[in-house]
């Protein structure tokens, strides 16, 4: 499914971004285009190795963060590949921030399209605040890697404010990797079932080129050549995939 880097970094990369934001706001008031700065983003749960089993339900929520002025609604085009995912359904988040729904939640060929704004009914105003908005459910239906995104669109993904259409920074997931089992057994780089010298060619390669190493060995992990268990694969590998080898496989405590 989707990239290789660990899952505790999602939430370090966004922050990072947020902060890159909020910094910029806080010294221009804007992004020197005359657009109030705001982001968008698409997030998944926590898993080792953002690996998912074929069958299992794997859940997205769209949200917002670090909008500078009051919105009063949102509208957000989702594209996902239905060849690795199977759309199962999407609700709205009610009633903060956005009571009203504008339409139901559909795929159309790998497009979603969501929208909400305030309901006056309820007493809703304006708001800026950091919200979930949508959390949509899919089911795993092959192995592959894949990502959800904000595709180019008419109209755009978008917010709307008393200023007019505001246009997000747009937050992607994190590569997703969909396995018809999450494999796990550290070393065994071609996924034979054995960590022996046919995994060394696989594993240099998993070093040196990990989107070849995908490509070459779809059904496997590339997150098996991680032998010292922090979750990427680099070359403070390659003295724990030796031990590995050697039949000295574990992680360090």
């Amino acid at each position: 499914m989707l990239r290789m880097s660990r899952c505790e970094r999602r939430g370090q990369t966004v922050a990072s971004l947020v902060l890159a934001i909020v910094t910029t706001a806080a010294a221009a008031a804007g992004d020197g285009t005359g657009r109030e700065l705001a982001v968008m983003l698409l997030t998944v749960p926590a898993t080792p190795y953002h690996c998912f089993p074929v069958g299992s339900e794997v859940r997205v929520t769209l949200a917002q963060c670090c909008l500078q002025v009051p919105v009063s609604g949102y509208q957000a085009f989702i594209q996902y590949d239905p060849n690795i995912l199977t759309f199962v359904s999407g609700e709205y988040v009610l009633p903060e921030p956005f009571g009203l729904p504008l339409m139901a939640i559909l795929a159309d060929n790998g497009l979603i399209s969501a929208a909400a704004g305030i309901n006056p009914f309820l007493g809703q105003q304006p708001t800026q605040q950091d919200a979930d908005l949508v959390v949509l459910t899919f089911q795993v239906a092959a192995s592959g890697a894949t990502q959800l995104y904000f595709p180019s669109h008419t109209p755009p993904t978008s917010f709307s404010s008393a200023q007019g259409r505001i246009i997000p920074e747009l937050v992607p997931t994190d590569v997703l990797h969909a396995h018809s089992g999450c494999p796990t057994q550290l070393g065994d780089l071609n996924c034979d079932g054995w960590v022996d010298f046919d995994d060394i060619n696989p594993f240099v390669l998993a070093l040196a080129d990990p989107a070849g190493y995908w490509t070459a060995f779809p059904d496997c992990n590339w997150y098996n050549g991680d032998c010292n268990c922090d979750e990427v694969v680099d070359f403070d590998d390659i003295n724990p995939f030796v031990a590995c080898i050697a039949g000295a496989c574990q992680c360090p405590e």
